[in-house]
């Protein structure tokens, strides 16, 4: 597998984001996440499976999500990298992702990205916590105008990408 490919702290860097110490320590509450997601160990629920699993332990589902997190591969090229087909690479990696969301929850690190209320919104940043907004777009929506019907009014509303209004 891929994984077992990582030889160093750099390596492990360039394909995940984090430190081998760091992918050591979440490896641990990812197995804990998986067991509580799924009520049973990883290997149990391998010798349940007909076919070979891609990924059999928690290190190599852990790698596989976080990498394909970080380098953003189409499905065709994940499931090329890993010996599979882009629909069970999708499979891998959006269970994996499930787990690893579960994990980073039970960590504390994910941030509060709902609120309910106006109220609960400030009374969440009372607590002299940092607020971040990303304001990227990732990508370009147009939004439809009314075309005006008096040729004056298009005159002034032409944005000058289209032919000429006459």
């Amino acid at each position: 597998m891929l994984y077992a490919n990582v030889r160093s702290d750099r390596q492990m860097r360039a394909t995940t984001g984090l430190s081998l110490t760091a992918f050591q320590n979440l490896k641990e509450v990812f197995a804990q996440s998986y067991e509580q997601k799924h009520e049973m160990a990883l290997k149990k629920k391998l010798e349940n499976l007909s076919a070979r699993a891609v990924l059999s332990t928690h290190e190599e589902m852990l790698f596989f999500v976080l990498f394909q997190l970080k380098n953003a591969l189409t499905y065709d090229v994940l499931g090329c990298i890993y010996g599979t087909d882009a629909s069970v690479a999708k499979r891998n990696f959006e269970s994996s992702l499930a787990i690893l969301k579960l994990a980073l929850r039970q960590l504390g690190v994910v941030p509060k990205r709902d609120f309910k209320t106006v109220a609960e919104f400030e009374q969440y940043f009372r607590k002299g916590k940092d607020l971040l907004i990303d304001a990227t777009a990732r990508r370009t929506v147009e939004i439809p105008v009314q075309c005006p019907s008096k040729q004056k009014d298009q005159k002034e509303r032409y944005s000058g990408k289209k032919k000429l209004i006459a």
